[in-house]
């Protein structure tokens, strides 16, 4: 039996079964660019049950409509539209931080320090470490 990676954090079982499809991809990608480590699995918690609430959220809206109508015939946001527009900011904070997102991924590599101290030694500028 293969041994499991020390970096690789256990899904709890806590999750549903769309948050549990996307841990195992996250792991996966994210252990591969070798950034995960153990100490992630809240963060990463913190996604998927966002992402499983913001695909369920969206199934809803998609049959419900993102407008509703109240029974004075006036229209009203439907509330799984803005709980679904939550999980997405949820997403995204989280995402950042693994640099999930292409902003997100522009600050990690303008961290770079070949690219920094590149710059710094074209400009003429002493390279700070």
């Amino acid at each position: 039996m293969a041994k499991k990676k020390k970096n690789i954090p256990d899904c709890p079982s806590c999750l549903g079964a769309v948050a549990r499809a996307e841990w195992k991809i996250l792991v996966t990608d994210l252990d591969a660019l070798g950034i995960l480590d153990r100490v992630d699995r809240g963060a990463l918690v913190v996604y998927c049950e966002a992402w499983e609430e913001f695909v369920l959220l969206s199934k809803v809206v998609k049959e419900e409509g993102a407008v509703c109508v109240a029974t004075n015939g006036s229209p009203y946001q439907n509330p799984a539209l803005g709980a679904k527009n939550k999980a997405a900011e949820r997403m995204l904070k989280v995402a950042a931080q693994f640099g999930m997102t292409p902003a997100a991924r522009v600050k990690i590599d303008a961290c770079d320090s070949d690219v920094t101290n590149s710059f710094a030694e074209f400009a003429g500028l002493k390279a700070v470490k």
